[in-house]
Protein backbone atom coordinates (compact mmCIF):
# COMPACT_ATOMS: atom_id res chain seq x y z
CA UNK A 1 0.00 0.00 0.00
CA UNK A 2 2.82 1.96 0.07
CA UNK A 3 3.38 2.41 4.06
CA UNK A 4 7.05 3.07 4.57
CA UNK A 5 6.58 3.18 8.61
CA UNK A 6 3.79 3.01 11.13
CA UNK A 7 4.48 3.63 15.17
CA UNK A 8 3.22 5.10 18.01
CA UNK A 9 5.48 7.63 19.69
CA UNK A 10 4.93 8.90 23.40
CA UNK A 11 5.49 12.26 24.74
CA UNK A 12 6.80 11.06 27.67
CA UNK A 13 10.92 9.67 27.28
CA UNK A 14 10.42 6.85 29.91
CA UNK A 15 6.71 5.90 28.46
CA UNK A 16 5.68 5.91 31.39
CA UNK A 17 2.94 7.43 33.35
CA UNK A 18 1.16 7.62 36.68
CA UNK A 19 -1.96 6.59 37.00
CA UNK A 20 -4.91 9.15 36.59
CA UNK A 21 -2.64 11.13 33.99
CA UNK A 22 -3.11 11.78 30.83
CA UNK A 23 -1.15 9.55 28.09
CA UNK A 24 -0.26 11.85 25.12
CA UNK A 25 1.90 10.98 22.38
CA UNK A 26 1.45 10.94 18.45
CA UNK A 27 1.12 8.12 15.90
CA UNK A 28 3.65 8.68 12.73
CA UNK A 29 2.46 7.15 9.36
CA UNK A 30 5.04 7.46 6.34
CA UNK A 31 3.97 6.93 2.74
CA UNK A 32 5.81 7.27 -0.65
CA UNK A 33 2.36 7.51 -2.22
CA UNK A 34 -1.56 8.84 -1.63
CA UNK A 35 -3.79 6.31 -0.38
CA UNK A 36 -7.07 5.92 0.66
CA UNK A 37 -8.79 4.78 4.25
CA UNK A 38 -11.32 4.43 5.98
CA UNK A 39 -10.07 5.41 9.22
CA UNK A 40 -7.00 5.75 11.35
CA UNK A 41 -8.16 4.37 15.37
CA UNK A 42 -6.92 4.82 18.08
CA UNK A 43 -7.28 2.31 21.06
CA UNK A 44 -5.93 2.45 25.14
CA UNK A 45 -5.69 -0.83 26.26
CA UNK A 46 -5.07 -2.21 30.15
CA UNK A 47 -5.23 -5.73 31.04
CA UNK A 48 -4.21 -8.16 33.49
CA UNK A 49 -3.48 -12.17 32.18
CA UNK A 50 -2.38 -15.20 33.86
CA UNK A 51 -1.78 -18.21 33.06
CA UNK A 52 -0.39 -21.30 34.77
CA UNK A 53 -1.06 -25.25 35.39
CA UNK A 54 -3.80 -26.52 37.72
CA UNK A 55 -4.42 -29.74 38.67
CA UNK A 56 -7.15 -31.78 38.06
CA UNK A 57 -9.25 -34.45 38.25
CA UNK A 58 -11.22 -36.50 35.68
CA UNK A 59 -13.44 -39.74 36.23
CA UNK A 60 -12.99 -42.59 33.27
CA UNK A 61 -15.47 -44.33 32.11
CA UNK A 62 -14.57 -47.93 33.81
CA UNK A 63 -15.03 -45.43 37.18
CA UNK A 64 -11.33 -44.55 37.68
CA UNK A 65 -9.92 -41.49 38.50
CA UNK A 66 -7.31 -40.08 36.91
CA UNK A 67 -4.65 -37.14 37.77
CA UNK A 68 -3.30 -34.57 35.02
CA UNK A 69 -2.02 -30.97 34.90
CA UNK A 70 -4.47 -28.71 33.03
CA UNK A 71 -3.84 -24.65 31.29
CA UNK A 72 -5.77 -22.63 33.05
CA UNK A 73 -5.95 -18.64 32.14
CA UNK A 74 -7.39 -15.52 33.97
CA UNK A 75 -8.09 -11.65 32.55
CA UNK A 76 -9.09 -8.78 33.86
CA UNK A 77 -9.75 -5.83 31.98
CA UNK A 78 -9.39 -2.47 33.72
CA UNK A 79 -9.59 -0.06 30.45
CA UNK A 80 -10.57 -0.34 26.80
CA UNK A 81 -10.80 3.46 24.83
CA UNK A 82 -11.38 3.50 20.77
CA UNK A 83 -11.63 6.71 18.79
CA UNK A 84 -11.44 7.68 15.14
CA UNK A 85 -8.39 10.14 14.86
CA UNK A 86 -9.27 10.35 10.94
CA UNK A 87 -11.99 9.19 8.86
CA UNK A 88 -14.47 6.64 10.46
CA UNK A 89 -17.84 8.24 8.27
CA UNK A 90 -16.42 7.85 4.83
CA UNK A 91 -13.26 7.32 2.75
CA UNK A 92 -10.43 9.37 3.57
CA UNK A 93 -7.39 9.98 1.26
CA UNK A 94 -3.78 10.29 2.46
CA UNK A 95 -1.12 12.43 0.79
CA UNK A 96 1.96 10.92 0.19
CA UNK A 97 5.02 11.73 3.18
CA UNK A 98 5.15 12.01 7.34
CA UNK A 99 2.16 12.79 8.70
CA UNK A 100 1.86 13.22 12.28
CA UNK A 101 -1.99 12.57 14.81
CA UNK A 102 -1.62 13.56 18.24
CA UNK A 103 -3.40 11.04 20.47
CA UNK A 104 -4.48 12.00 24.43
CA UNK A 105 -6.26 9.95 27.17
CA UNK A 106 -6.68 10.04 30.59
CA UNK A 107 -5.47 7.27 32.79
CA UNK A 108 -8.20 6.12 35.56
CA UNK A 109 -6.91 6.75 38.75
CA UNK A 110 -7.47 3.19 39.88
CA UNK A 111 -5.41 1.75 37.17
CA UNK A 112 -3.23 -0.63 39.02
CA UNK A 113 0.93 -0.85 38.77
CA UNK A 114 2.58 -2.73 35.18
CA UNK A 115 3.66 -5.68 36.55
CA UNK A 116 5.47 -8.62 35.34
CA UNK A 117 5.50 -12.05 37.03
CA UNK A 118 6.38 -15.65 36.51
CA UNK A 119 3.05 -16.40 35.80
CA UNK A 120 0.96 -13.25 34.89
CA UNK A 121 0.98 -9.64 34.00
CA UNK A 122 -0.36 -5.92 34.33
CA UNK A 123 0.22 -4.68 30.79
CA UNK A 124 -0.74 -1.40 28.77
CA UNK A 125 -0.41 -0.38 25.49
CA UNK A 126 -1.56 2.35 22.44
CA UNK A 127 -2.65 0.30 19.36
CA UNK A 128 -3.40 2.44 16.16
CA UNK A 129 -5.19 0.58 13.01
CA UNK A 130 -5.39 1.48 9.67
CA UNK A 131 -8.86 0.55 8.49
CA UNK A 132 -8.54 -0.44 4.24
CA UNK A 133 -10.74 -0.92 2.20
CA UNK A 134 -11.37 -4.03 0.92
CA UNK A 135 -7.42 -4.78 2.19
CA UNK A 136 -6.56 -6.10 5.68
CA UNK A 137 -5.82 -3.49 8.67
CA UNK A 138 -2.55 -2.45 9.39
CA UNK A 139 -1.65 -2.15 12.96
CA UNK A 140 0.93 -0.51 15.13
CA UNK A 141 1.41 -0.44 18.84
CA UNK A 142 3.26 0.94 21.56
CA UNK A 143 3.66 0.08 25.65
CA UNK A 144 3.40 1.94 28.33
CA UNK A 145 3.87 1.58 31.89
CA UNK A 146 1.64 2.98 35.02
CA UNK A 147 2.87 3.69 38.17
CA UNK A 148 0.34 3.83 41.01
CA UNK A 149 1.68 5.21 44.02
CA UNK A 150 0.71 4.38 47.25
CA UNK A 151 1.26 6.98 49.86
CA UNK A 152 1.20 5.43 53.51
CA UNK A 153 0.62 8.00 55.29
CA UNK A 154 -3.38 7.54 54.33
CA UNK A 155 -3.60 4.17 55.15
CA UNK A 156 -4.28 4.31 59.06
CA UNK A 157 -3.53 0.34 59.22
CA UNK A 158 -0.27 0.69 58.41
CA UNK A 159 0.46 3.66 60.65
CA UNK A 160 -0.78 2.22 63.26
CA UNK A 161 1.39 0.09 66.03
CA UNK A 162 0.79 -3.14 66.92
CA UNK A 163 1.34 -5.99 69.34
CA UNK A 164 0.81 -9.78 68.85
CA UNK A 165 1.05 -12.46 71.33
CA UNK A 166 1.09 -16.35 70.71
CA UNK A 167 1.02 -18.84 73.47
CA UNK A 168 2.14 -22.63 73.10
CA UNK A 169 1.47 -25.26 75.93
CA UNK A 170 3.84 -28.63 75.52
CA UNK A 171 2.53 -32.32 76.69
CA UNK A 172 5.24 -35.04 78.02
CA UNK A 173 3.55 -38.17 78.73
CA UNK A 174 1.85 -37.57 82.13
CA UNK A 175 3.54 -33.97 82.83
CA UNK A 176 2.28 -30.72 81.89
CA UNK A 177 4.93 -27.50 80.96
CA UNK A 178 4.22 -23.56 82.04
CA UNK A 179 3.54 -22.48 78.19
CA UNK A 180 5.70 -21.19 75.73
CA UNK A 181 4.98 -17.50 75.08
CA UNK A 182 6.29 -14.68 72.16
CA UNK A 183 5.23 -11.26 71.60
CA UNK A 184 6.24 -9.53 68.34
CA UNK A 185 5.55 -5.67 68.78
CA UNK A 186 5.79 -2.81 65.77
CA UNK A 187 5.33 0.72 65.67
CA UNK A 188 3.97 0.58 62.06
CA UNK A 189 3.33 -2.09 59.90
CA UNK A 190 4.37 0.11 56.97
CA UNK A 191 7.25 -0.12 54.85
CA UNK A 192 9.01 1.19 51.87
CA UNK A 193 12.08 -0.05 49.18
CA UNK A 194 15.20 0.81 51.71
CA UNK A 195 13.32 1.77 54.30
CA UNK A 196 14.19 0.39 58.08
CA UNK A 197 11.41 -1.52 60.08
CA UNK A 198 12.04 -1.83 63.87
CA UNK A 199 10.43 -4.38 65.95
CA UNK A 200 11.00 -6.08 69.16
CA UNK A 201 10.23 -9.59 70.10
CA UNK A 202 9.96 -11.35 73.25
CA UNK A 203 10.25 -15.26 73.96
CA UNK A 204 9.32 -16.23 77.64
CA UNK A 205 9.80 -19.49 77.74
CA UNK A 206 8.03 -21.43 80.67
CA UNK A 207 8.26 -24.73 79.68
CA UNK A 208 10.89 -27.35 79.98
CA UNK A 209 11.41 -27.01 76.10
CA UNK A 210 14.29 -25.80 75.08
CA UNK A 211 13.75 -23.03 72.20
CA UNK A 212 16.46 -23.12 69.82
CA UNK A 213 16.53 -20.25 67.85
CA UNK A 214 13.98 -17.11 66.82
CA UNK A 215 13.48 -16.48 63.04
CA UNK A 216 11.87 -13.06 61.61
CA UNK A 217 11.24 -12.98 58.28
CA UNK A 218 9.53 -10.43 55.78
CA UNK A 219 7.90 -12.84 53.05
CA UNK A 220 6.46 -11.97 49.43
CA UNK A 221 3.39 -13.86 47.96
CA UNK A 222 2.04 -13.68 44.84
CA UNK A 223 -1.33 -15.30 44.03
CA UNK A 224 -2.53 -15.67 40.14
CA UNK A 225 -5.74 -16.34 39.84
CA UNK A 226 -7.69 -18.13 36.67
CA UNK A 227 -11.65 -17.34 36.42
CA UNK A 228 -14.95 -19.01 35.62
CA UNK A 229 -15.44 -22.86 34.88
CA UNK A 230 -11.40 -22.68 35.17
CA UNK A 231 -11.50 -20.96 38.89
CA UNK A 232 -7.92 -21.70 40.39
CA UNK A 233 -4.75 -20.24 41.84
CA UNK A 234 -1.43 -20.55 42.71
CA UNK A 235 1.21 -18.82 44.61
CA UNK A 236 4.78 -18.05 45.47
CA UNK A 237 6.73 -16.89 48.55
CA UNK A 238 9.92 -14.93 48.35
CA UNK A 239 11.77 -14.19 51.81
CA UNK A 240 12.71 -10.23 50.83
CA UNK A 241 14.97 -10.40 54.18
CA UNK A 242 15.03 -12.05 57.60
CA UNK A 243 16.91 -12.58 60.84
CA UNK A 244 18.00 -14.94 63.28
CA UNK A 245 18.46 -14.77 67.05
CA UNK A 246 19.74 -17.19 69.27
CA UNK A 247 18.68 -19.84 71.84
CA UNK A 248 16.20 -19.80 74.65
CA UNK A 249 16.65 -22.09 77.25
CA UNK A 250 14.02 -23.92 79.61
CA UNK A 251 12.31 -21.53 81.95
CA UNK A 252 14.08 -18.94 80.54
CA UNK A 253 13.66 -15.32 78.48
CA UNK A 254 14.76 -13.20 76.22
CA UNK A 255 14.13 -10.13 74.67
CA UNK A 256 15.37 -8.72 71.33
CA UNK A 257 15.20 -4.75 69.46
CA UNK A 258 16.30 -5.18 65.76
CA UNK A 259 15.69 -3.03 62.86
CA UNK A 260 15.12 -5.02 59.46
CA UNK A 261 16.69 -2.72 56.80
CA UNK A 262 14.67 -3.74 53.64
CA UNK A 263 16.62 -4.03 50.55
CA UNK A 264 15.65 -2.31 47.36
CA UNK A 265 13.11 -3.50 45.31
CA UNK A 266 10.18 -2.80 42.75
CA UNK A 267 7.33 -1.11 44.46
CA UNK A 268 3.59 -2.37 42.80
CA UNK A 269 0.35 -1.36 43.69
CA UNK A 270 -2.31 -3.93 42.73
CA UNK A 271 -4.97 -3.22 45.03
CA UNK A 272 -7.46 -2.68 42.51
CA UNK A 273 -6.38 -6.32 40.45
CA UNK A 274 -8.52 -9.11 41.65
CA UNK A 275 -6.52 -11.85 39.29
CA UNK A 276 -2.94 -11.18 40.75
CA UNK A 277 -2.68 -9.82 44.35
CA UNK A 278 0.17 -9.32 46.17
CA UNK A 279 0.53 -9.79 50.30
CA UNK A 280 3.32 -9.01 52.42
CA UNK A 281 4.13 -10.62 56.33
CA UNK A 282 6.49 -10.18 58.84
CA UNK A 283 6.65 -14.11 59.99
CA UNK A 284 8.00 -15.07 63.60
CA UNK A 285 9.22 -19.11 64.19
CA UNK A 286 10.23 -20.19 67.49
CA UNK A 287 11.99 -22.85 66.68
CA UNK A 288 11.24 -25.73 69.60
CA UNK A 289 13.78 -28.34 70.37
CA UNK A 290 12.74 -32.61 69.82
CA UNK A 291 9.69 -33.41 67.86
CA UNK A 292 7.24 -30.93 69.23
CA UNK A 293 6.20 -27.82 66.40
CA UNK A 294 7.57 -24.85 66.22
CA UNK A 295 5.23 -21.97 67.41
CA UNK A 296 4.55 -19.27 64.86
CA UNK A 297 2.83 -16.40 64.26
CA UNK A 298 2.34 -13.50 61.03
CA UNK A 299 1.14 -9.81 60.89
CA UNK A 300 0.09 -8.56 57.60
CA UNK A 301 2.07 -5.50 56.10
CA UNK A 302 2.17 -3.13 54.34
CA UNK A 303 4.23 -2.29 50.88
CA UNK A 304 4.23 1.44 49.95
CA UNK A 305 6.11 3.98 47.50
CA UNK A 306 5.95 7.00 50.42
CA UNK A 307 7.32 6.34 53.52
CA UNK A 308 5.70 6.78 57.18
CA UNK A 309 6.48 10.51 58.17
CA UNK A 310 5.26 10.20 61.87
CA UNK A 311 3.80 7.21 63.67
CA UNK A 312 2.66 6.89 67.81
CA UNK A 313 5.26 6.46 70.09
CA UNK A 314 6.37 2.77 70.65
CA UNK A 315 4.65 3.22 74.21
CA UNK A 316 1.39 4.27 73.20
CA UNK A 317 -1.26 1.17 73.47
CA UNK A 318 -1.06 -1.47 71.01
CA UNK A 319 -3.68 -2.99 68.91
CA UNK A 320 -3.88 -6.44 70.21
CA UNK A 321 -4.19 -9.32 67.72
CA UNK A 322 -3.79 -12.54 70.02
CA UNK A 323 -4.23 -16.49 69.25
CA UNK A 324 -3.53 -18.28 72.25
CA UNK A 325 -3.62 -21.86 71.75
CA UNK A 326 -5.13 -24.23 74.33
CA UNK A 327 -4.08 -27.15 76.55
CA UNK A 328 -6.35 -29.59 75.23
CA UNK A 329 -5.91 -28.18 71.91
CA UNK A 330 -2.55 -28.72 71.63
CA UNK A 331 -2.80 -31.85 73.34
CA UNK A 332 -5.00 -33.44 70.32
CA UNK A 333 -2.68 -32.29 67.43
CA UNK A 334 0.49 -33.26 69.00
CA UNK A 335 0.02 -36.35 71.13
CA UNK A 336 2.78 -37.20 73.35
CA UNK A 337 5.04 -35.57 71.36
Amino acid sequence: MGLESFKVVFDSPTSAYYAGQAVSGKIVLSLNKSKKVRALKVSFIGKAETRFQHEKTETQPNGESRNFMDDVTGEEMFFEYHYNILGGSGEVEISSGEHTYPFNASLPTTAPSSFEGENGFIRYKVRATLDRPWKFDEHAEGSFGVVTPLDLNFYEQAKAPVKKEENKYFCCLCCKSGPLTTVLSLPYTGFVSGGSLPFTIEVDNASNVEVTGVTVDLLKTITYKARGSQSAEISSNTSIVKVDFEAVGANNSKTWTHTLTVPQMPFHNLTTCSIIIINYVLKVVTVVSGAHLNLEMEVPMTFGSTPILAFPSAAASLHSESMKLSDEKICKKQGTK
